[in-house]
Formats: structure tokens, sequence, C-alpha cells
């Protein structure tokens, strides 16, 4: 990431400021460029004007950004942002890791399998994109409750233990909308003005019918 500023300073005036520094120690003594490690360097820096210390300010902080930009690239061989287009960024150089990050993500992921059809639809509804049918029709054909999430509920006892209708952490990888479907299907009083959370604590009480007498 970025560089942070480290360094002790104080203001001296509005143009004017002290900043202290040091030097690092060389490889080789018998280097004649060789220069001891020495700290506690102060200095005190005078700018012309406004537009003269803007400037080095900015020379500063676009280090920082070059620095980021490349660990970018590297690692995903793509630019976090295009040139051209202006990105917000702060003084110590550091900025909001855009969108294009956590798409480079969910891409690898998607293409290592690891994105399921309800993380595909949560993707596309949270930049306001509309879900195909086709993917619609796959997630609502998915079952609510595997073999697995039926075994998870128990309380291990086979007497009259209460076997729950949905598993807890199942609902909570489910989108809003298929909530309220499934409260809607469990004729949950008032569920379209229920919140996420809300909606899965009602569902997550409810108990399989038992018939048998």
């Amino acid at each position: 990431m970025a560089r942070k500023a480290q360094r002790q300073w104080t203001t001296v005036s509005q143009l004017a400021g002290r900043i202290t520094f040091s030097i690092s120690a060389g490889k080789d003594a018998n280097d004649p460029k060789y220069i001891p490690e020495t700290k506690g360097f102060e200095v005190e820096i005078t700018y012309d004007n406004e537009l003269d210390m803007k400037y080095h300010a900015l020379c500063d902080s676009v280090v920082a950004v070059q620095k980021t930009v490349k660990t970018y690239y590297w690692a995903n061989k793509r630019f976090p942002f295009q040139p051209g287009k202006v990105q917000r960024v702060r003084g110590d150089g550091t900025f909001d890791v855009p969108v294009t990050f956590h798409m480079d993500k969910l891409e690898a992921q998607h293409k290592a399998g690891q994105l399921s059809v309800a993380d595909q639809i949560r993707l596309i509804e949270s930049f306001g994109g509309i879900v195909p049918s086709e993917l619609r029709a796959q997630f609502m054909a998915t079952p609510l409750v595997t073999a697995a999430d039926i075994n998870s509920g128990l309380s291990g006892s086979e007497g009259n233990a209460a076997e729950l209708l949905y598993d807890s952490d199942w609902l909570r990888k489910q989108t809003t909308q298929k909530l309220k479907v499934l409260a809607q299907d469990n004729e949950i009083e008032g569920y379209d003005e229920l919140t996420r959370d809300e909606l899965i604590e009602k569902l997550e009480v409810l108990e399989t019918s038992n018939d048998e007498e």
C-alpha cells in the first residue's frame, strides 16, 4: 500500500514547517560514497507561495500513488483505474479501492467455480442490474433445505427434539427477495415490511410440521 508520513513535523507559518529526517547507512564502509546512519536532522522548509507548496505536496503524494497502482497491476494484470479518468486519493497517496477491485475478486471466484447462484444474484442486484430469468429460475429450483442442512439443524436427539424448517446459516446466504418469498410461503404476517434481519429471525425459528400423531 501507499506510504504514510512517519516523520515528526510542526507548522511554523502558513508557508513554512519543520520536519525531521534520517540518513540510512551504506552497506560498505570502504566505499568512497559510504555515509554512516545518522538520525535527528531537522529542517525548516519555506515555500514561495501556496502554489509552490501545493505542487511539492502533489509530487510527493503521487509517488505513493504510483507504488499502489504498480502493486495492484502486478497482482491483477490490470490497473485499478484507467488513464484519463480522475481517481480521488488522499494526501498520503491512499485511496478507496475502486469497484474494479471487487469485480476482479468476484471474477476470479467465478472462474474457480466458487460463486454460487445466490452470490451471482446478490452481485447483480448490488450493482442495480437485472437478474436474468434463467438464473432466477435456477435459484428458485434450488431445494430450500438439503439433507446436510436438516442434519445440522437437529439437536442430536431422535425423540422429541423439534426439527427446524430452515438452517440459520443457509438463510443468511439468501437474497432478501428470496427471504420474502419464503416468508410469504409460510404466511408470516407483514413479511413485506420486515427488514432482512427480521425476516431471518422469523424464518429460523419455524419448525417442520408433524402430521403423525
